[in-house]
């Protein structure tokens, strides 16, 4: 190849509006070729052929020893959306092409300046690139070495992400990677940026139903998330190192009609990959989140993985562990229907099968449970909970929610009977049951002994009895949303059953 070479490049082409120029050489130490290209309408090369480009630079040198400084544009229109909008680039690059002490032909250089703009997207480097190519080196299959370095990502909304790239080889089918990316900021308007990058028109429906905007309200402060994320990985067949992602600082907001601050002291989520044979490996999971005031939830997990794919049919497993100080944050899951409170504890397991599926087992315990839901009258107060979870069931073992009275009664006869009686003033609302995580139906038995199913001061009623319900939520919650329902068993098992449907 060395010996290519163009004594003559002198070109001036005409087709229709386009217009393709270059003068000099290419081939000797001492060559220049000078390219000029203009061509608005692509179509008149080849039809259909959309868009048009423009490139102007310069080519210095020959094989064995050259430089090159390109500049161009790719354009198929005024649209300013992602894939749709131009691109305009810059490269500048120098390097050669020879062999190796190995005798594998190849080329070797540095990428000087990257420089690429697409629909608000920069990505340029901030210091020279080495790198090297070979089309065959070991087993007749590519190479390639990308040495240190630092890539910046200019996004929408004046967001970036610098990529420090430790360097990366490749050769014969394995490959291995370093590098991290340092204090990526997560917030709501890097979300609200990129939704609009990716999907404009979702973007402008959404902003044309926001509905009536007061002013005269405060806008909810915005927290933002920073993260760190590291990586050091090698695969050979099988994939084989470690790769992180842990909070720095800030907190995550949990969407709400005001947003609820989760209230974050720590972080992390890591993943260590072990050979376990020529083409397998096991990714070993980390999990651990720490709150202010919410609690804490640790996690441990093994995934199989045949080379690069993970297997998910029998033998991976992912345990959960913690304690929730208060679910009240838990309460826009269930789209704002409800007012969620108490501490819940858990202990739960989900094993994969040889056909795909999952099963969970493990134990849910609740205290000071609240599930209200003002509309309806459902007041469910400092409710004790004990649950397993066995074959995608969650098995509610009790639930129970001691009668609190609230309101004393007017009428004098029923206000003496409640004073008198112990039953009526220790009474209780007991629920016991299955839900199935995969068919989301589930069967439930209520059981009233002396509750106050409705306290006002003019109409007090009490029940005693049991209730057996079985029918899947989604038929309640859509007569729910259809049209009122009265207070009863139907709303409390509504009540009961909604928060799984979150899960």
């Amino acid at each position: 190849m060395n010996a290519f070479q163009v004594p003559a490049a002198n070109i001036d082409l005409t087709l229709g509006s386009n217009k393709i120029r270059s003068k000099g050489a290419f081939g000797q130490a001492d060559s220049v070729l000078t390219l000029d290209v203009d061509a608005p309408a692509l179509s008149s090369f080849w039809p259909g052929l959309p868009g048009s480009v423009t490139v102007d630079g310069t080519v210095k040198g020959m094989v064995a020893k050259h430089a090159l400084d390109l500049k161009g544009m790719f354009s198929q229109g005024k649209s300013r959306e992602l894939g749709k909008a131009p691109v305009n680039f810059r490269l500048a690059a120098d390097g050669s092409w020879s062999k190796n002490e190995q005798g594998i032909e190849g080329w070797r250089g540095t990428l000087a300046t990257l420089d690429v703009q697409h629909a608000g997207i920069t990505v340029e480097q901030d210091k020279p690139w080495a790198l090297a190519f070979a089309p065959a080196a070991e087993g007749g299959l590519p190479a390639w070495e990308a040495g240190p370095s630092n890539i910046n990502i200019g996004l929408p909304g004046k967001h970036s992400i610098v990529i420090n790239q430790d360097g990366t080889t490749g050769s014969n089918g394995k490959w291995q990677t370093k590098g991290s990316i340092r204090r990526f900021v997560l917030s709501p308007a890097f979300i609200r940026d990129m939704q609009k990058l990716v999907d404009p028109a979702a973007q402008a429906a959404q902003n044309a139903n926001t509905g009536i905007i007061d002013r005269r309200k405060r806008a909810p402060q915005e927290t933002s998330l920073v993260l760190d994320f590291d990586w050091d990985l090698a695969f050979d067949g099988a994939l084989t190192g470690k790769t992180a992602v842990k909070r720095v600082s800030g907190d995550f907001m949990i969407p709400a009609a005001t947003p609820i601050p989760l209230g974050l002291n720590n972080m992390l989520v890591g993943a260590t990959f072990n050979k376990t044979g020529a083409t397998t490996s096991t990714a070993n999971l980390n999990l651990a989140f720490d709150t202010q005031n919410k609690g804490n939830l640790k996690g441990t997990g093994a995934i199989a993985f045949n080379g690069l794919a993970p297997n998910l049919n029998g033998g991976s497993k992912i345990t959960l562990n913690g304690k929730l100080a208060d679910i009240s944050w838990m309460g826009p899951l269930t789209g704002d229907m409800l007012d969620l409170g108490g501490a819940v504890a858990l202990n739960v397991t989900a094993q994969s099968r040889a056909n795909g599926q999952w099963t969970t087992s493990g134990k849910i315990s609740g205290s000071k449970v609240k599930i209200v839901e003002i509309d309806n009258g459902i007041r469910l107060l400092d409710g004790t909970l004990e649950a397993t979870l066995r074959d995608n069931q969650v098995v509610i073992n009790t639930l129970r929610f001691p009668s609190v009275i609230r309101i004393k009664a007017n009428e004098w006869r029923t206000k003496k009977w409640i004073d008198d009686n112990a039953e009526a003033q220790n009474g209780s609302l007991g629920i016991t049951g299955k839900w199935n995580l995969n068919t989301s139906k589930g069967d439930f038995r209520i059981v009233f002994d002396h509750y106050p199913i409705i306290q006002r001061s003019d109409r007090f009623v009490m029940i005693s009895g049991d209730v057996d319900i079985n029918a899947p939520c989604p038929r309640w919650i859509s007569r729910a949303r259809s049209r009122p329902m009265p207070a009863g068993p139907a709303w409390i098992f509504w009540a009961v059953c909604r928060p799984w449907m979150a899960m």
